[in-house]
């Protein structure tokens, strides 16, 4: 089954799990709109929200596209811009090999354009002009005379509200309304909590950890995840694979209390932090609270001794069982 044929509230995209209403309207009604079109998307939404991944979707469902999604980092610096974004043919300067230009790349798809909030100087001039008509586009690779046409349709996505942006005076108001089409604006997760139980049944899935019982995950919609859905999802990939029974209230709480705050315990993917780390830096403070005392460590872990010791033992805590 190809992506496009499955129910969108049952998709791998977290950003569109769920029954919330505005959620719902995004799913059912704006994105398949937005994909009818060439016309260009901005999608308004704090870090770990899902932006990229509507964006994805919009890509994935629009009619006859054969092109390509290609995402360009709107803070590009100097020396990349104008060589990425447009592209050079071999001898053009120094080195020169020839590389094909990005906007060609999105050529027939989609130009997906993130945390455009940051867009150097560099990229704004190079695409200023480009984008006085993304679905006929022209553009000149750098060493090259005569100019190429492309077509593709733009998707700008940012954490930041652009318009009270433009009204400060700190972002390019001509810019503004070259990206402006229609305009997503995706909730944060502590405005969608009732989505949680089954975005923690989701992740619990994709990731074959164990599952959380309704008092556990009733127990997360006590948070409000300041990190949104991508922190969610770090919280269920690391206590799901770290205990061997189903998760109860009780295991979310002592998982939590070992740490100062939620989000000293949880991390984005932003952050370069591994499951195996976090792992550790929660054996660790257990095992450190409870006097390095084995019994009760793997008793408040609810897991084997045995396994704590291999446990302590990869991180160079114990010698001997």
């Amino acid at each position: 089954m190809v992506l496009r044929d499955l129910p969108l509230r049952l998709s791998g995209d977290y950003a569109l799990i769920g029954d919330n209403p505005l959620i719902s309207e995004i799913r059912e009604k704006i994105i398949p709109a937005c994909a009818r079109s060439y016309a260009p998307v901005l999608i308004i939404g704090a870090t770990g929200t899902g932006k990229h991944q509507i964006a994805r979707q919009i890509h994935s469902r629009m009619n006859n596209c054969n092109g390509n999604f290609v995402r360009v980092d709107a803070s590009m610096p100097e020396d990349l811009a104008a060589g990425e974004i447009l592209g050079y043919v071999k001898g053009a300067f120094t080195g020169a090999c020839g590389k094909e230009a990005l906007i060609e790349k999105a050529k027939g798809g989609v130009f997906f354009l993130d945390e455009v909030h940051n867009i150097s100087d560099a990229v704004y001039e190079v695409l200023n002009n480009v984008l006085n008509s993304p679905e006929n586009a022209e553009y000149r690779q750098l060493g090259k005379v005569n100019p190429q046409n492309t077509y593709f349709k733009l998707i700008s996505a940012s954490n930041m509200d652009l318009e009270t942006l433009v009204q400060k005076k700190e972002f390019r108001e001509d810019f503004f309304y070259r990206i402006l089409g229609t305009v997503i604006r995706l909730p944060r997760l502590s405005e969608r909590k009732e989505d949680i139980p089954v975005l923690v049944d989701h992740f619990c899935s994709k990731y074959q950890t164990q599952q959380f019982s309704e008092k556990a995950k009733s127990r997360l919609q006590e948070f409000d995840w300041p990190g949104n859905i991508r922190q969610l999802e770090r919280f269920v990939w690391s206590i799901g694979s770290y205990y061997e029974v189903k998760i109860d209230k009780s295991q979310v709480e002592s998982y939590l209390g070992n740490f100062s705050s939620l989000n000293n315990c949880v991390n984005s993917f932003d952050d370069p932090v591994t499951l195996a780390e976090v792992e550790k830096a929660f054996i660790l403070k257990v095992y450190t609270q409870n006097k390095q005392n084995k019994v009760k460590t793997a008793k408040q872990l609810n897991i084997s001794r045995t396994k704590l010791i291999e446990r302590l033992r990869s991180y160079g805590w114990d010698k001997n069982p």
